[in-house]
């Protein structure tokens, strides 16, 4: 694996770590942790769920549950919430489910005996 595959998972991983992957599952777009997860799926001749694949359809958001209508009822509104909610999880967990398959093939591979990071060790 290249190096800049490498930094990209573990910045991935800082950033789905707890108690920020809370954060995520109602705020920031998910689109753009899909695409850098399908780049470096691209250039390590990785393979990629079609969740995260069909993310990248779903710009800025990436999620496929559509927002509530402005003429919904409140009570339609908060069930459309919550399945955009729920789904926002069920992506969230996709993409952890990847960053950590691709660190596992990275540790595999030895990509990260010649960093000092504890993962394979530093010879």
């Amino acid at each position: 694996m290249i190096e800049q595959s490498i930094e990209s998972i573990d910045w991935l991983q800082s950033v789905f770590e707890e108690p920020i992957d809370n954060f995520l599952a109602y705020h920031d777009y998910l689109w753009p942790y899909a695409a850098l997860l399908c780049k470096i799926a691209d250039v390590e001749g990785l393979e990629l769920s079609d969740n995260i694949i069909q993310m990248l359809n779903f710009y800025p958001d990436g999620v496929d549950e559509p927002f509530a209508k402005d003429d919904e009822s409140s009570e339609e509104k908060l069930n459309q919430w919550a399945k955009r909610c729920k789904r926002r999880k069920e992506l969230i967990s996709t993409i952890k489910f990847h960053i950590d398959e691709f660190d596992r093939i990275a540790e595999e591979q030895g990509a990260y005996s010649y960093q000092g990071k504890g993962k394979k060790g530093k010879g």
